[in-house]
């Protein structure tokens, strides 16, 4: 796995702490002329001085409302870097028929991230003729920090005369590797196109906040189990509504990721099984190994058929338009993460036999935190639908019913597992010491490490929308998708319907954005591309895209 080259950047970034600026002192105020024709310097009561922080630029407005207009321009200019900005401003009454409201907006860029945050005040001012001795004087100061408090700027402090403000410029969220104040699975997808890229051509694309927000585990690199931490830390959030990540609780996490991929199936076919009966013996830690067996002839008075069905068989549902896409991308992200863990499997699984498999994925670093994590879709959309305990069990059929089975130094329990179309939950049905020797309930699922996706292949879903495709068409569907950028020399990208330039246009793909690739022939590759949190997918002409990695 190679390095993401944050180490270098940083240092190449100097990254020391950031100074707060502060006010600009004895500098001279220019004095600004308005915008507006009628501005008579009789009637002026008041004066704003605006001092602009160094290395920043600003664009300051001043508008009004009166009887007359509304939102009219008053001052208008383009502020430079370290200057300070004198603005007269003509006073009114406050009666309803003769008032002026003000409207201060300063759209400051700057930080180590040009970046542009607006700061917007109101204000009025009297009559100096009705209201003598009422001059108003306000000096507004600007500064930059690399604070993030969830606002882009604060009120440092504010006196009758002076209000400083502190932009908060310079902060990164982790995992918001955007900036858009979000984390979600468009952050996740970014990091994997960047590694896809950095891992063919050592290119870092990423700049120094973005690597700071990517690197989620704080190990010095991004790369996929960043990816999939925050695609595990969106998919709790979307479920429960809290999140935390996994190097802040130092504990394994138990959060599956979350997709962009919106494709649908027409498979229309019954759920099919096969009838085995299959060995069951739970899990146990090493002390106990020999202690987990299956059925034997001398021992327990209590008597479980151990004849059930199991999901071995292709996978199939009588539910249409199902995107078990979901499951695939979790489980692929999950496969980076499989080497630390000591509990690495998934099951698929029809808890509530509606027609829709669930997916439970086991994880744990040892048999006291290991734990059964269950999602299903909605809405085509894959959610969380709770934990199950895992530790020292395993996961039996029988009758149709899903059942948790947990053996351990002489201890036996069988708990139901019931979901209700919100959450799953757990009923114990049996429960007892049986003197090292444990009854038979049901059939053991099957389980699948996450390094083997193959069983999703047999989910009732089609991965890749192949139906207008030529048959000289091929499709990765066994792996993640390659990412690639629209190479265009001017214009946008047309992304059509089906592979023909008399296809129907779906929409345009601007220049420089980023794609996924999933499929191609020599003219076309089929593509997905996300705009305004929707994702399309469709036709575009190769020699106008370049993928991160070469076929």
């Amino acid at each position: 796995m190679k390095k993401s080259g944050i180490t270098a950047v940083l240092s190449a970034f100097a990254l020391s702490a950031i100074t707060i600026l502060s006010p600009i002192e004895n500098a001279f105020a220019e004095n600004i002329t308005p915008v507006y024709n009628d501005f008579n310097v009789n009637d002026v009561n008041g004066k704003i001085i605006i001092e602009i922080p160094e290395k920043s630029s600003a664009e300051i407005k001043i508008n009004f409302t009166s009887p007359e207009v509304t939102d009219e321009p008053y001052y208008s200019i383009e502020a430079d870097s370290g200057h300070s900005y004198s603005f007269d401003i003509e006073g009114r009454d406050t009666t309803d028929d003769d008032y002026r409201n003000y409207t201060l907006s300063v759209a400051v860029t700057g930080g180590d991230y040009n970046d542009t945050t607006v700061y917007t005040d109101t204000f009025t001012v009297p009559d100096g003729n009705d209201n003598p001795d009422s001059f108003m004087n306000m000096t507004y100061t600007f500064t930059v920090d690399n604070e993030y408090t969830g606002n882009k700027w604060d009120i440092a402090s504010e006196t009758k005369t002076q209000k400083n403000i502190s932009l908060h410029m310079n902060h990164y969220l982790k995992g918001d590797v955007n900036g858009d104040n979000l984390v979600d699975a468009v952050d996740a997808t970014q990091i994997q196109q960047y590694y896809a890229k950095l891992s063919a051509s050592g290119e870092i694309t990423f700049n120094e906040r973005q690597l700071l927000a990517a690197d989620v585990n704080n190990d010095d690199l991004v790369d996929a189990v960043d990816a999939t931490q925050i695609q595990q830390y969106y998919a709790k959030l979307s479920a429960v509504g809290t999140a935390t990540w996994i190097n802040e609780k130092n504990e394994s996490t138990t959060s599956a990721p979350k997709s962009s991929t919106t494709t649908t199936s027409s498979s229309s076919t019954k759920k099919s099984t096969t009838t085995t009966t299959v060995s069951t013996a739970p899990k146990t830690s090493s002390s106990t190994s020999s202690k987990s067996t299956t059925s034997s002839s001398t021992t327990t008075t209590t008597t479980v058929s151990s004849t059930t069905t199991t999901t071995t068989a292709p996978i199939t549902s009588a539910t249409t338009n199902i995107d078990y896409s979901w499951y695939y991308e979790a489980v692929e992200s999950m496969a980076g993460t499989a080497n630390n863990l000591l509990y690495h499997h998934y099951y698929i699984y029809d808890i509530n036999d509606d027609g829709v498999y669930e997916l439970i994925m086991e994880t744990g670093t040892c048999e006291a935190d290991s734990i059964y994590s269950v999602y299903s879709i909605k809405d085509n959309e894959m959610i969380f639908v709770g934990d199950i305990g895992a530790s020292n069990s395993v996961l039996t059929e029988k009758d149709g019913k899903l059942y948790r089975n947990k053996c351990h130094t002489g201890y036996q329990s069988v708990d139901l597992i019931s979901f209700d179309g919100k959450s799953v939950s757990t009923e114990n049905i049996y429960e007892k010491e049986q003197d090292e020797n444990y009854i038979e309930y049901g059939t053991e699922i099957k389980s699948y490490d996450y390094s083997d996706s193959s069983v999703l292949n047999r989910l009732p879903y089609t991965y890749y929308n192949t139906d207008k495709a030529g048959s000289d068409f091929h499709f990765t569907q066994n792996q993640i998708a390659n990412g690639g950028t629209v190479s265009t020399d001017i214009g946008p990208l047309n992304l059509r319907n089906a592979p023909d330039l008399k296809a129907k246009i779906l929409l345009e793909m601007p220049k420089d954005s980023f794609i996924c690739i999933y499929g191609n022939n020599e003219e076309w590759y089929y593509v997905s591309y996300e705009e305004n949190n929707i994702t399309y997918y469709g036709y575009a002409s190769k020699q106008y895209i370049t993928p991160f990695v070469d076929e």
